[in-house]
């Protein structure tokens, strides 16, 4: 892989930072993750300090209406990190139910041949993300909207995470960044709620990250006793809410 994208990168032209998508399907996930890492470092070099523009090619925070969010320079280098056996995990329980739609919405590999498990249907709004995948919540909510985002790989609830070492940290640190840009660009700006049930009261046995609005409910959220919650008021801060989300589920 490492040898097909320098050929690539040698062929970019004008972008020398952007490599275009190699032949083959194995490399896909190195070339993403490398040309996020390029792109955090081509931004340091010519001075932007704020956000990293990527090509909407690249299926990075890209919404099925074809609308792309620019990540900052901090995702671009958590995604680059990846994580082992957190990125593969498949799923492997019962093809019916929300944990099978979700596993469909994640586009994980064992529900791809399946029949659609969800109620509004498997295809719609949505932002795939390198690692998750964000999409509106059904649930009632006294916000004008909220968020979902799950990850591509299969765990049932936040203890899991733990497994993964420095791989679940990175993961959760993703997923709050893509849910925090989702609800921006589908909802509004300004503090975004962040919450995950515990593993003892959550319902529904994928593990999701719920994104609304600072003074509203969904789902019963924010609760203490039901849920792992923080206000996040910038990209910046997802690292530290996930180590304290990592450290209060033990």
């Amino acid at each position: 892989c490492h040898r097909l994208l320098g050929q690539h990168l040698s062929l970019s032209g004008s972008h020398p930072w952007w490599p275009p998508r190699p032949p083959g399907m194995a490399c896909v996930r190195t070339w993403l993750s490398t040309s996020l890492a390029l792109a955090a470092l081509a931004a340091s070099v010519q001075g932007k300090n704020d956000r990293v523009e990527l090509p909407a090619a690249s299926g990075f925070l890209q919404s099925s209406s074809g609308a792309v969010v620019a990540p900052t320079r901090e995702h671009a280098t958590v995604v680059a990190q990846g994580g082992g056996s957190c990125t593969s995990a498949l799923y492997h329980g019962p093809t019916h139910g929300a944990e099978a739609c979700f596993c469909q919405k994640a586009h994980n590999a064992a529900c791809v041949a399946v029949p659609c498990a969800c109620r509004e249907g498997c295809t719609g709004f949505e932002y795939q993300n390198a690692r998750s995948i964000s999409f509106r919540n059904s649930a009632r909510t006294d916000c004008s909207g909220a968020m979902l985002t799950i990850p591509r790989a299969y765990f049932a609830d936040i203890s899991l995470l733990g497994q993964c070492g420095i791989g679940g940290s990175s993961l959760l640190t993703s997923m709050l960044m893509d849910g925090f840009n989702a609800y921006h660009m589908s909802v509004g700006s300004g503090p975004v709620m962040q919450c995950i049930h515990k593993a003892s009261t959550v319902s529904v046995h994928w593990l999701h990250l719920h994104s609304f609005c600072p003074d509203g409910q969904v789902d019963g959220l924010p609760n203490k006793n039901d849920a792992y919650c923080s206000l996040m008021t910038s990209v910046g801060e997802a690292g530290e809410i996930a180590g304290k989300f990592l450290q209060w589920s033990r």
